[in-house]
């Protein structure tokens, strides 16, 4: 099993600061510090085509639990483009959870998109995600091909870990 913080270090701490995400010939490049993200203009990062409101900012703020771990997967995608490591932590089962992320200290990263692979619910307590998701750091570009484990505890979903494949 793959540590995603100590193994796959451009995605954990040190590396997630100040995002930026494109929405994809959706519309021109939008910056996170110059727009915001509560407008029912702005199309969610996660790349299911829903304005953000209507999308992963419900999960986001608090408002209610991501029903699937499909959704828990796209809307912390959302919350690293934000960067929301409040949201992130406490979206991390805690058996794996770190103590802290270190968003806002880390280099500039323009999140590209989403794709999410296959969703496979095992079980009802326990559901896989495969996704790809795409960004650059520095100008160069990079790719993470994640296989992730969630689990169903006390009504909601949690990132436990994930195997990079």
């Amino acid at each position: 099993m793959v540590d995603f913080i100590r193994d796959f270090p451009c995605i954990g701490p040190r590396t997630v600061p100040r995002a930026r995400f494109n929405t994809q010939a959706r519309t021109d490049q939008v910056s996170v510090d110059d727009t915001n993200m509560n407008s029912s203009s702005i199309l969610c990062p996660c790349g299911s085509n829903k304005d953000f409101s209507d999308c992963c900012a419900r999960y986001i703020d608090g408002n209610e639990p991501a029903p699937t771990a499909e959704a828990l997967m796209r809307s912390r995608y959302a919350a690293y483009t934000l960067p929301r490591e409040d949201y992130l932590l406490a979206t991390w089962h805690s058996s794996t959870r770190p103590s802290a992320l270190g968003l806002a200290e880390d280099i500039p990263t323009q999140w590209i998109g989403l794709q999410v692979k296959r969703h496979e619910q095992t079980d009802a307590e326990h559901a896989r995600v495969e996704f790809v998701a795409r960004y650059k750091m520095n100008g160069r570009a990079y790719r993470l091909h994640e296989v992730s484990r969630f689990v169903f505890e006390n009504g909601r979903w949690f990132y436990v870990d994930g195997e990079v494949e």
